[in-house]
């Protein structure tokens, strides 16, 4: 099991709008596989926006595989939807972290969410 995220920022002159991630999120939806793969998306700091990925399953033997497919979906769907030049894709920050199951998949997940608190607490300038 991995766990991925990946955090690009809006480059909007206001707050990301509910409909432009709503509408990226079932687009991302679309190009993922559902039944190994579960999606969170959150919107933090006015303009960035974070989407988790969740993979499981023996097919996923890297992490560098799970981001790839996330970040894949990720570009697809902004070019799909027409938001490609609403995100500044190019400096996104993509992370991923192995599980193995039990107390090692908890410890991943906290390490997961430590650093997302960082990056949301701490942001890039």
């Amino acid at each position: 099991m991995y766990f991925a995220f990946i955090e690009i920022t809006y480059v909007g002159d206001q707050d990301i709008p509910n409909h432009v991630s709503d509408s990226l999120m079932s687009a991302v939806s679309s190009h993922i596989d559902k039944k190994t793969v579960k999606l969170e998306m959150q919107c933090h700091s006015r303009n960035v926006l974070v989407l988790c990925g969740s993979f499981q399953g023996d097919t996923m033997r890297s992490p560098l595989k799970a981001i790839t497919i996330l970040d894949e979906a990720l570009q697809r769907s902004l070019a799909a939807t027409g938001l490609f030049e609403e995100f500044d894709v190019s400096r996104r920050s993509l992370g991923a972290s192995p599980a193995t199951g039990g107390t090692e998949a908890n410890e991943a997940v906290g390490g997961l969410r430590r650093r997302l608190r960082d990056l949301l607490l701490f942001p890039r300038v």
